[in-house]
Parts: C-alpha cells; sequence; structure tokens
C-alpha cells in the first residue's frame, strides 16, 4: 500500500523479528502519474507486479496487502489468480484495510481473490472514517506474546482507533 502509520508500524515490527526476512513495497508513484521525464532518470521505479506476482511469488511465506487497490495495481487477472494459487498451497495473505482496500480495491469483483477473504465484501467503498473502536487484543501470533495483557492498563487507556471497512457477513466456516 502507501505510506501510513500502520504500514511504517507494521514494517518495524516485522523487521525487528530476527526470524523474519522483509521485502516491502510501498506505492509512492501511481500508473497514471505522468512525470514529464524519461523513465530511467527516476529514482522511483513502478510497482514490479510482474516479478512479484508472477515470477518470484513462490519465494514468499506472506503476503501482506495494506490499504491496497487492487484494480489500480494488478489489472491483469493472472497476478490475482497467482495470488490465489500461492494461498491454497499454504502462503499466507493477511489483507489489511483502508479507504482504497476491499470495495473500494474491487475485492469484490475479483472472483479468485474474494474466494479466499472470510468476508462478504461491498462492490462499492465500505470504509467509514468515522467508525471508532476500543483495541483489546487477545492472544492470537499476530498481536505476540499473550496479546500483551501484561500492559492491560495501557489498553484501557490507549485512544480509540478511528476508522474501518464494513463488512458484509461471515462466509460459511469463518470465525469473527
Amino acid at each position: 500500500g502507501r505510506p501510513s502509520f500502520e504500514y511504517a508500524f507494521l514494517r518495524d515490527f516485522l523487521k525487528s523479528q530476527s526470524s523474519i526476512d522483509l521485502v516491502s513495497f510501498v506505492i509512492l508513484r501511481n500508473p497514471e502519474d505522468t512525470p514529464n521525464v524519461n523513465e530511467n532518470e527516476l529514482s522511483l521505479i513502478p510497482f514490479p507486479v510482474n516479478e512479484i506476482f508472477l515470477r518470484d511469488i513462490r519465494h514468499f511465506d506472506v503476503f501482506l496487502l495494506q490499504d491496497f487497490d487492487l484494480r489500480r495495481f494488478l489489472p491483469d487477472p493472472n497476478y490475482i489468480q497467482s495470488l490465489s494459487d500461492f494461498v491454497k498451497k499454504g502462503g499466507g495473505l493477511a489483507v489489511i484495510g483502508g479507504p482504497s482496500a476491499f470495495g473500494a480495491g474491487g475485492y469484490a469483483g475479483l472472483g479468485p481473490l474474494s474466494e479466499l477473504l472470510p468476508v462478504e465484501t461491498a462492490g462499492r467503498p465500505d470504509y467509514d472514517p468515522n467508525y471508532s473502536a476500543q483495541a483489546v487484543p487477545t492472544q492470537h501470533p499476530a498481536a505476540g506474546g499473550a496479546g500483551r495483557r501484561a500492559d492491560a492498563a495501557f489498553w484501557r487507556g490507549a485512544p480509540p482507533l478511528r476508522g474501518a471497512n464494513l463488512f458484509g457477513p461471515l462466509k460459511p466456516g469463518a470465525r469473527a
């Protein structure tokens, strides 16, 4: 996705884990941006979509898509099918929402990817910037340790999280 606090926090956390080799790509330049100079004069390279989703996908363990608009950056159905095959063969997929993800990112219309998600997604934007929730982590590998319960006082005093993607019902077999 694009730079954000969530991206920076997650990247720092993953880089701090000695067992994780992290490769990250941040969208700083959109496909429709016209720089008015030769491509070879730019330090910002185009998103290497062919290399990531077709050639090198088998070298990864997990894909994290953070506030990622799939329609803009993965227009070729082969990319989505390749990601779907990767997950069906045991690869991991974590999708972190935001204003450009899920409904706004066209996930509902991308059959193979939509099938991997545990919820029904809308065919329209589904991000509500005014939604508010309080975070209290429970035990989960992604939360680290025992969900950081030792810091319970911190979580009680933490400000609410603002903004959320609002989904349709859970799919059969999925758990909230």
